[in-house]
């Protein structure tokens, strides 16, 4: 059976437009590492140009499928730190989100003896609530 013209025409318009999304996605995450280096080095760490973040195709949950949700303040350039913690994680083949990241963090500051955990929360500035 072939393929009439009309077939091809369509699959070559998917092919392309899936290119065209690879292509995009491609240059986000030079961009990104560009800027994880820059942050990584000491530099501010600034894109060349915005970059959208990927959407989430379903929502996500845990193993039991339970979920809690809370929403955080972040000082200044807090978000620049995540990113480049995410792009670290990318660079060893580990692709996290911010809510893995954040339990990661958890995990790693129970670990801790209390002493290093309480000199660890004395060294981070404290925001002041309701405050943008």
């Amino acid at each position: 059976m072939t393929d009439t013209p009309k077939k091809r025409g369509k699959r070559n318009e998917i092919a392309d437009g899936l290119k065209r999304g690879t292509d995009a996605e491609q240059r986000a995450l030079e961009l990104r590492f560009n800027r994880a280096d820059k942050l990584l080095a000491g530099g501010r760490g600034e894109p060349e140009e915005p970059t959208a973040e990927p959407k989430a195709t379903k929502p996500g949950g845990s193993a039991t499928g339970n979920v809690e949700k809370f929403a955080v303040s972040m000082a200044p350039g807090d978000g620049d730190r995540i990113e480049a913690l995410l792009l670290c994680a990318a660079r060893a083949g580990l692709r996290i989100n911010r809510s893995h990241l954040f339990r990661v963090a958890i995990k790693v500051l129970e670990e801790l003896p209390e002493e290093e955990f309480l000199e660890a929360v004395r060294s981070v500035e404290r925001l002041k609530p309701g405050r943008r």
